[in-house]
């Protein structure tokens, strides 16, 4: 996992979306599909997710969509379990 890519973004830098992508909308929590080529601005980039502004609005882009903006995705820590533990 490459935290520094999502590091190098800078606030207000544009990206146009290279696929249609599930965001979570700041700060309501629903989930809605951003659509291919829609530029988004970059508000802020920290640990695994991206903030981004869209058409007046913030969304939450996650790790596992950053191939959306053209970055590498990252993968989904929740995902993982620990094996059971053995009494």
């Amino acid at each position: 996992m490459d935290l520094e890519q999502v590091a190098s973004l800078e606030r207000g830098q544009q990206l146009p979306l290279q696929r249609d992508v599930e965001a979570i909308a700041i700060p309501f929590g629903s989930t809605e599909t951003l659509a291919e080529d829609s530029v988004v601005s970059v508000m802020q980039a920290k640990g695994s997710s991206v903030s981004v502004g869209f058409e007046g609005r913030l969304y939450l882009i996650e790790g596992r969509n950053l191939d959306a903006l053209g970055l590498e995705s990252l993968l989904d820590l929740r995902c993982l379990k620990r094996p059971a533990k053995k009494r």
